[in-house]
Order: structure tokens, then C-alpha cells, then sequence
């Protein structure tokens, strides 16, 4: 079994600057937050955290992909075509849907909640064969804390955040999608 595993997030600015404006209560991913996410390689770090996580599950291969350049949703051929020449059976794609603070005043503590959906596809037609979503919610910070010392505590938080989603879709996906393939 082959499988490939590509991580996306929509994100345009920086995260200092996001912090107590963009992010703030922003329930899905902006255009603003879907750059900065993306500048901060966010979808690739977790990508390569679940790709870490699955290295020691008894499966023969597991590889991380980029989707292709003229890949999009609408047009999702490319990806296909891609996937079926390089003998890839199953993909997993993880988007990023959602990243927010959650707080009850604008001085109070404020929680980073991040939302990711999986769709795990055969690739021979395409078909869903699982879809999940997660949310990592890390324990609650005032903005100020939040944007001291550079974001600090926001990379140690999305740290944290990589390592619970990786963990998760061992355990939850691949750990009974493993004992699947693997029964005989």
C-alpha cells in the first residue's frame, strides 16, 4: 500500500499583526490568516509531524506530496493523474479549516483553536473512504501574552498543536485503517 499525504490551508499577512486582529474570533481561515499560515509553513509542519507519527505503523510506504502547480478544486485532474502514475493507493488530504482565539473579553485569556479536516481517498476512483475532522484547542493567554517575545508563545502552542494532530490521526485513522488492510 501506498500512501501519500498533502496538507493545505487558505491564508496574507503575519502573524504578530494577526494576532489581536485577523485571528481574533475569526471563525473560519481569511484571506489574511490563510497567508500567514502559509508563511509560516504551518500546513507543511503538520504534514511532516503526521508523516513522523506514521513512520512506524506496519504499513509498506507512506510518502509526503505536493499538490501539483495547476492543481485546484475545481480541477482536481492533475492531482489524480499524478497520484494513479506514481502507484499511490490512497491519499490523504488535511485542510486546515479554521483558526481562531476563543476568549470572552478582549483583555481576557484567550484559547488558539485550530480545526483540521482529513478525507482519506483511494486513489483508483477517487472515492472517500474516511473523512474526520479535529480541533486542537491550547489553554488560554492575553493577547499581550500572546504577542510578546515575537509570537513565542504561539510557535510552542502550534508545537503542541502538530504533535496532538499527528497523534490523532495515528490513533484515530490509521492505527484501525492499518488493522483493516492488514487482516487477512
Amino acid at each position: 500500500m501506498a500512501l501519500a499525504t498533502a496538507a493545505t490551508g487558505a491564508t496574507v499577512g503575519s502573524v504578530t499583526g494577526a494576532v489581536s486582529g485577523a485571528l481574533s474570533g475569526a471563525p473560519q481561515l481569511t484571506p489574511e490568516v490563510g497567508a500567514a499560515v502559509q508563511e509560516l509553513g504551518i500546513p507543511q509542519a503538520l504534514r511532516d509531524q503526521i508523516h513522523h507519527a506514521l513512520k512506524d505503523l506496519p504499513t509498506p510506504h507512506f510518502s509526503k506530496i505536493s499538490y501539483p502547480a495547476d492543481y485546484t478544486p475545481s480541477h482536481p485532474a492533475p492531482l489524480y493523474e499524478f497520484l494513479l502514475t506514481s502507484g499511490t493507493e490512497t491519499f490523504l488530504e488535511l485542510t486546515l479549516s479554521s483558526m481562531r482565539f476563543i476568549g470572552t473579553a478582549n483583555d481576557g485569556p484567550h484559547e488558539v483553536s485550530i480545526t483540521v479536516n482529513s478525507r482519506l481517498f483511494r486513489v483508483k476512483d477517487f472515492a472517500v473512504i474516511d473523512a474526520r475532522s479535529w480541533e486542537y484547542r491550547s489553554d488560554g493567554h492575553t493577547f499581550v501574552e500572546w504577542e510578546a517575545d515575537n509570537g513565542h508563545l504561539l510557535g510552542e502552542k502550534l508545537e503542541t498543536f502538530y504533535v496532538d494532530i499527528a497523534e490523532k490521526v495515528k490513533k484515530e485513522l490509521f492505527s484501525t485503517f492499518v488493522d483493516r488492510v492488514s487482516s487477512p
